[in-house]
């Protein structure tokens, strides 16, 4: 047991709470508090980097569909350039912008090439992705055209 001086029992007597103060300033209680607060805006930033990561994996892959969608029906002459791109926009539509679609045929008609541009900001909603990459991404598909 921790015996007192006279000298600090008349200071804690004369400030009755200086006493509850000190005990508490020994007691390590708080300590794992503390550490979890200093901890936290890393965890808190990992995980958002994962979760915006992972958004962008999934739209990015969804754009990737629609690419290779549009690309397969304009190889089989389902679609013309035109409604080609007007399909691709109404299917790459997000909610916050609309990706930028072209379509061509190549000059000597063998090829079919879609193209998705979006920005970083379309794929990955927390702008986490956006500040560390590009401010554009580019989704090519190119696809043989099927004889008429």
């Amino acid at each position: 047991m921790l015996r007192q001086t006279k000298t600090q029992q008349r200071q804690t007597e004369s400030v009755p709470h200086l006493g509850r103060i000190a005990r508490f300033l020994r007691t390590e209680e708080g300590g794992v508090s503390v550490e979890f607060a200093l901890w936290m805006p890393l965890l808190v930033s990992i995980i958002l980097l994962i979760a915006d990561a992972s958004f962008a994996m999934m739209r990015q892959s969804s754009l990737l569909a629609v690419s290779r969608e549009t690309a397969r029906i304009v190889a089989r002459h389902g679609l013309n350039i035109d409604e080609a791109v007007i399909y691709a926009e109404s299917k790459a539509r997000n909610s916050t912008d609309a990706p930028v679609v072209s379509v061509e045929i190549d000059s000597d008609s063998t090829n079919v090439t879609v193209r998705i541009v979006t920005s970083m900001h379309d794929l990955a909603p927390f702008g986490i992705l956006e500040k560390l990459f590009q401010e554009r991404v580019l989704i090519s598909t190119v696809h043989a055209l099927e004889p008429i």
